[in-house]
């Protein structure tokens, strides 16, 4: 087999239907899906970004020696995509899910989210002075690469962009903390995502960033798999509220801007456990259940209704919502119209 797969990732925040979105490439022809590789070395690995976990436990999670770079490298190698697939043909398509913070430096992540209290990471004391963090414009546009991947990798792959408004993604992590289902219970809203999803669309989008503007691959690059994609520009970028309310139009508009071809079987599939989900537990059990996207209801009784339940919310809770809705809305304003 030759290395001549598309390979896509969507890259999202907690809590954002994004499994339920997986699950829709998981049954497309030749199409291998990854569940959120890059959250083995983010949260256990010896240079982890997160502190969520300990050291004994991260030596005992199997991932302790995993780099996100050897990571991201085996999601286009070629032998790694077709071992364990029930796929009838060679694999020629690559769909990862995974988080945007999960490739921030951790240096950056303190930065964002000092004096926030959080416990994932060491946010007191001076962080940051790297180019990973001021590499902007004179218009505050990112320029330089903000993640530890490096450029020539970044651009082997399709990237597409998926959000969710605060007030339904945060109070839903904050659920499954509060139900363990993840194996923890403490709710830190440093984990939130959103502006380090921003970080890396600002970088993707822009025309003028070395992700668009270094053609060539550059020194030492040779070595990685795969080949450069030609990135749709703007990248697809999706509020998962269009995505609940049209997911024909929406899953469809994703597959043409990638390459992938569309199947209407795609939006439907059949409830069960999946094998990719096990190792976060009961985590991404409402995905598993579930039969296809089902739309929210946005009507005035409902709206009131989650209100009256966000009031009710701890107040780190309501804090976490309350700062990442700048964040948001500035994506909701730039995401992709389509008919």
């Amino acid at each position: 087999m030759t290395n001549d797969i598309i390979p896509v990732i969507l890259w999202c925040v907690p809590r954002s239907v994004s499994t339920a979105t997986e699950r829709a490439f998981m049954g497309k022809e030749g199409c291998r899906c990854w569940h959120e590789p890059l959250g083995d070395p983010f949260y256990f690995s010896s240079k982890r970004q997160s502190l969520r976990y300990s050291e004994e436990e991260c030596k005992a999670s199997g991932n302790w020696d995993k780099d996100i770079v050897d990571v991201m490298q085996t999601l286009l190698d070629p032998e790694a995509n077709n071992v364990g697939t029930d796929k009838k043909g060679p694999v020629k398509y690559v769909f990862v899910k995974d988080m945007a913070q999960y490739i921030i430096p951790r240096q950056t992540l303190e930065k964002i989210h000092k004096g926030q209290g959080s416990q994932c990471y060491r946010t007191d004391g001076e962080t940051c002075g790297t180019s990973r963090c001021t590499g902007v414009d004179s218009e505050g546009e990112i320029i330089e690469n903000p993640t530890v991947i490096p450029t020539a990798l970044m651009r082997r792959f399709k990237h597409t962009f998926l959000v969710r408004t605060p007030t339904k993604a945060v109070p839903s992590y904050y659920k499954c903390c509060q139900d363990k289902m993840a194996g923890f219970e403490f709710f830190d809203g440093a984990e939130a995502g959103f502006e380090e999803l921003r970080i890396l669309y600002k970088w993707i989008s822009n025309p003028r960033s070395t992700f668009n503007t270094d053609k060539e691959d550059g020194p030492g690059a040779v070595s990685f798999p795969g080949k450069a994609q030609k990135q749709p520009l703007p990248p697809p970028l999706i509020d998962a509220s269009v995505l609940l309310a049209n997911p024909a139009s929406t899953i469809k508009h994703i597959c043409d801007q990638t390459g992938i071809p569309f199947d209407p079987a795609m939006l439907s599939w059949d409830a069960k456990p999946q094998a990719e989900f096990a190792k976060w537990g009961a985590y991404h059990q409402g995905a598993e259940n579930s039969t296809g996207f089902k739309c929210e209801d946005d009507g005035a009784a409902k709206t009131n209704g989650e209100e009256a339940k966000i009031a009710k919310l701890p107040q780190e809770v309501r804090n976490t919502i309350e700062r990442n809705m700048e964040p948001y809305e500035w994506l909701v304003k730039r995401q992709t119209t389509f008919a």
